[in-house]
């Protein structure tokens, strides 16, 4: 059985942390999930676009979901939090089908 990290939210700062998860976390026992905001630049917390191909180049990525953030909350705080949640529980949901599949 090998261990699910997943990543969820904005991509920023991946290329400055890439090598440290790569040296301190990852290893071939992790399935690796990524579930990412299309629209980034509507945060304060924007810093560039990040590419998924250069990702993929130093993490083997299991599965990548890209959507939009969804309102669930007028108040910014707690939307961001509930979205944060939502795509961890979607992350969630799609290793649970995927694990169906495979051991099948």
């Amino acid at each position: 059985m090998n261990i699910a990290i997943l990543f969820s939210g904005y991509l920023r700062c991946f290329n400055e942390t890439i090598n440290s998860l790569k040296d301190n976390l990852l290893d071939n026992n992790c399935d690796i999930y990524l579930h990412y905001s299309k629209n980034s630049n509507e945060t304060k917390y924007y810093n560039k676009d990040i590419s998924i191909e250069n990702i993929e180049k130093f993490i083997p990525l299991k599965s990548i979901i890209y959507s939009d953030n969804l309102l669930l909350s007028n108040n910014s705080k707690e939307n961001n939090t509930l979205n944060q949640n939502y795509k961890l529980y979607i992350l969630n949901q799609h290793i649970k089908t995927i694990s169906t599949i495979q051991n099948n």
